[in-house]
């Protein structure tokens, strides 16, 4: 997929955020531990707000890939409240939260942000091929 906004059309790396389509299903992969700029929480929720809208009306999952997750990510809980604001209110066809390499510090931002998800979501989650539920 082509980049989608300017901070990543620099390099793809600043918001960690790509896309691809396997088994009919889009799947949107992010790596926040690679992610340079992985506190520019407008840029990066105007860029995960920008691909959920080209998948919206498709089968679509996320990867959260937690490789490198530390505590400088578990504190943009900010950014974390306002994509799954975003993944609630596009999920119509959401498949699958599939959350890999977990560690203690993406436990930390899913029990901050769990209040916000309904018994539905929160059984679309998966944590290293576990259900979270």
């Amino acid at each position: 997929m082509e980049n989608i906004c300017k901070t990543c059309f620099i390099n793809p790396l600043n918001h960690s955020c790509e896309i691809y389509k396997e088994n009919n299903i889009f799947n949107i992969y992010t790596c926040p531990g690679k992610s340079i700029k992985y506190d520019d929480s407008e840029g990066i929720i105007k860029h995960f707000s920008t691909v959920i809208n080209t998948v919206e009306n498709h089968d679509w999952m996320i990867t959260v890939d937690c490789y490198d997750f530390s505590y400088k990510h578990a504190m943009q809980i900010y950014t974390a409240i306002e994509l799954i604001k975003i993944i609630l209110q596009k999920n119509k066809y959401l498949k699958k939260i599939n959350i890999i390499n977990s560690n203690t510090f993406i436990y930390i931002t899913i029990n901050a942000c769990l209040y916000l998800l309904n018994d539905n979501m929160k059984a679309l989650i998966y944590i290293d091929n576990k259900s979270y539920i």
